[in-house]
């Protein structure tokens, strides 16, 4: 998505997992076990393409590949105890610059709020562990909504409870379903790829593609 004239956004929406967190390479190892584990064929690409979605459309491509045989709870259990074993004194490591551009927001007054596809009961804990949630105006989780990413509800319901026009306010994503549903709510998407690289589409999609929160942090700034 490209602009001729770019303006400081009048919100900025923040995917948490990988964007926010480091825990997305946390999952990606998770799923490496358990994919060995039970021999899931191919499942790291099942769970890339359904990385940021909700957990009941990742259950129903889960199903759908491997059957019933093993169930999606029994790996989601396993998956949990595989997390919970890498975190560093019980917290999800944060994403190297996240305080910068939570900062930089905050000093210029820009409303923020999260957009994420997870359940509200891991959202909020998470933030809060981490000391981020007071910086938030809004969380919308997975469970608050009825379509999952690539579909635009969740962004729109963010854009809807902080006050703004989705064209007004970006979205900071490291997802391709993120990206999508972003793109989709008309907002100004920013890619900063995490577990998966930048495809044409997502360049296409995007307003920018950025390495870090860091050179978020540097591109809002430079806005006029």
């Amino acid at each position: 998505m490209k602009t001729t004239e770019l303006h400081k956004p009048k919100a900025v929406v923040f995917d948490m997992d990988g964007v926010l967190l480091d825990s997305e390479r946390l999952v990606i190892e998770g799923w490496e076990e358990v994919g060995r584990k039970h021999g899931l064929e191919d499942v790291l690409e099942l769970v890339k393409r359904t990385t940021g979605s909700n957990p009941q459309a990742r259950k129903a491509e889960f199903v759908k590949k491997y059957g019933t045989s093993i169930t999606f709870e029994k790996i989601q259990h396993e998956l949990g105890k595989s997390f919970q074993s890498k975190l560093v004194d019980g917290k999800v490591p944060t994403m190297p610059g996240v305080n910068d551009i939570l900062q930089l927001l905050e000093n210029l007054e820009i409303p923020m709020g999260v957009a994420s596809s997870s359940p509200r009961r891991y959202v909020v804990p998470e933030l809060e562990d981490n000391g981020l949630l007071q910086y938030f105006d809004k969380v919308i989780t997975g469970d608050m909504i009825e379509k999952s990413k690539p579909e635009p509800d969740i962004y729109l319901e963010a854009c809807l409870q902080l006050g703004v026009d989705p064209s007004a306010a970006m979205a900071i994503e490291d997802s391709y379903n993120g990206i999508r549903s972003a793109h989709a709510a008309g907002m100004r998407p920013i890619m900063i790829p995490d577990q998966m690289e930048a495809t044409e589409e997502m360049h296409e999609l995007s307003e920018a593609v950025l390495p870090s929160l860091l050179d978020l942090a540097s591109y809002i700034d430079k806005l006029h």
